[in-house]
């Protein structure tokens, strides 16, 4: 696509605030441990227990890993979340595939099974007689039961990027509990 979705500046900061709300629990503990970290390294190293400043390290590099390395892909990804939920465009996708990612385990201490289940579900829809795919999490197995592919599903895409697109869950749901009810 050549044409460039013009977001203004004021919309872009309100989207970036939402997108770091979302993250907000996970960067104060990371910025905890930062903190925590370089304090190890401080305290440590003008005491002269170098064991203590190569913990801190550690602990401050861990720390600074998982802020650079994975909070950018999950602000970027409720960033772009916003921008669909303000800018995009309603149609209707076809669910192709259901897939269940199963990563359930048996915890070691209490040697009873931790579920970890992921339901997902695979829509397409045309845009300008192109086809865009994409993939999308479904929160509840009894709802995800009740999908089927060949469904109608309301979905939301930005023209500018059909690849950007996600699944209206709440009008879906809405409109089961309808089917139900009549």
């Amino acid at each position: 696509m050549t044409n460039k979705l013009k977001i203004p500046f004021s919309e872009k900061i309100k989207f970036i605030k939402i997108a770091i709300k979302k993250n907000g629990g996970i960067l104060i503990l990371l910025c905890f441990f930062l903190f925590l970290g370089i304090a190890m390294i401080w305290f440590s190293y003008r005491a002269g227990v170098l064991l203590m400043v190569a913990f801190g390290i550690f602990v401050t590099g861990m720390a600074l890993f998982t802020i650079v390395y994975t909070i950018p892909s999950s602000v970027m990804h409720y960033y772009e979340k916003e921008v669909i939920k303000k800018y995009g465009a309603f149609t209707t996708a076809v669910i192709t595939k259901k897939e269940i990612e199963d990563h359930s385990y048996i915890d070691d201490e209490t040697k009873k099974k931790v579920e970890e289940v992921t339901y997902l579900i695979e829509y397409t829809f045309e845009y300008n007689y192109k086809h865009f795919s994409a993939f999308s999490i479904v929160e509840n197995k009894e709802f995800y039961d009740q999908l089927t592919i060949g469904l109608d599903i309301p979905i939301k895409y930005l023209k500018t990027n059909p690849n950007k697109s996600s699944v209206r869950m709440r009008k879906l749901k809405n409109s089961f509990k309808k089917k139900v009810l009549a």
